[in-house]
């Protein structure tokens, strides 16, 4: 077989003849993706957990300046509430560590 030279529909391989789909040759072709969209940030991002169906509590990650009555404040709670939800920290509320996780109502 000859070599053939190459057209605009051709593959612009030397040697090549086959002319590409039509879509290869468009700009704006992109292949059909079907995926569900992506979920939108809240703006509340330190809220790392949706209420599971069981119960109306969620997860809460510490910020930096966080202490329990700021949070209580802040998520419309009472600091005894997230104490009952933390037995842990009973022993001394005032150690929250940043990134630390912990149930609020």
């Amino acid at each position: 077989p000859s070599a053939t030279a190459s057209s605009p529909e051709s593959t612009g391989l030397p040697g090549s003849s086959s002319p590409l789909p039509s879509a290869a040759l468009s700009p704006s072709a992109s292949p059909s993706v079907s995926a569900s969209p992506s979920p939108t940030p809240s703006s509340s991002a330190s809220t790392v957990a949706s209420p599971s169906p069981a119960s109306s509590h969620h997860t809460y990650a510490v910020k930096s300046g966080d202490n329990l009555y700021a949070i209580a404040q802040r998520l419309g709670t009472t600091v005894e509430a997230i104490l009952q939800l933390n037995p842990t920290l009973r022993k001394d509320p005032t150690k929250l560590v940043v990134g630390q996780v912990i149930v609020v109502p």
